[in-house]
């Protein structure tokens, strides 16, 4: 008996012990360095200090400057998701400080194109597939703005034509013609919403004498009078 034998331990014969073991497997890794994206970096770092500082509510222009340029970056062929939440994300926030400012000194133009501009801005987060949080936190506002629309639009119906006993003549041509004519440079999603109810509102606030002259104007001129 050998000494394993003695120890309690039984010795494998040899013949039956695999004769050439493979070692075992160790992956290889290798690690990979992303390489920094320069460009898109620069294209965030001036829309931070240049595009956003100068951002106003502007009727004159078609589009603001802080929406083209995101549209350079989310029209892109392989974007940067990151940057385009961040260029987003800062837009949004600055449209929300326009619309506290506007609930203290409260401006039909500026409603109409913070609307028009919130509008726009949700389109480049339908099309760049951002983050679910940025549409909703967009079509938060936008639903908001109609508010506010629609709360100083009454004031100074009630103000400045009703209270005033002015006549429906004077409602259409001093006040709904020229409001709604200003809005129609704006995109059809704003034209639509606002005029809606702006239209409603003057209906439902007219005595009943006017009531159906401001419905045959509405018709004419194209006005839908049904607020969504």
């Amino acid at each position: 008996m050998t000494t394993t034998e003695e120890e309690g331990y039984r010795q494998i014969p040899r013949e039956y012990r695999i004769a050439h073991p493979r070692p075992s497997i160790c992956p290889q890794t290798k690690s990979e360095i992303e390489p920094f994206p320069t460009d898109v970096f620069r294209h965030y770092l001036k829309f931070v200090k240049n595009v956003i500082p100068k951002y106003e509510l502007d009727s004159n222009v078609k589009e603001s400057e802080a929406i083209t340029y995101m549209r350079s970056l989310f029209d892109q062929e392989d974007p940067n998701p990151l940057y385009m939440e961040l260029e987003m994300h800062l837009f949004l926030v600055t449209c929300q400080n326009h619309q506290v400012k506007l609930m203290a000194n409260p401006s039909l133009t500026k409603f109409s194109i913070l609307h028009h501009e919130l509008f726009l801005a949700s389109e480049l987060i339908h099309i760049g597939k951002i983050k679910v949080e940025m549409a909703d936190f967009c079509n938060m506002m936008l639903a908001d703005i109609v508010d506010l629309y629609h709360n100083h639009f009454n004031d100074i119906l009630e103000q400045k034509f009703w209270a005033k006993t002015k006549s429906v003549d004077d409602v259409i041509h001093h006040f709904l013609k020229k409001e709604f004519e200003r809005m129609r440079t704006l995109n059809p999603y704003t034209y639509k919403n606002l005029t809606s109810v702006a239209m409603r509102k003057a209906i439902d606030s007219a005595p009943n004498s006017s009531v159906n002259k401001l419905i045959q104007w509405a018709q004419n001129n194209s006005i839908n009078m049904d607020v969504t």
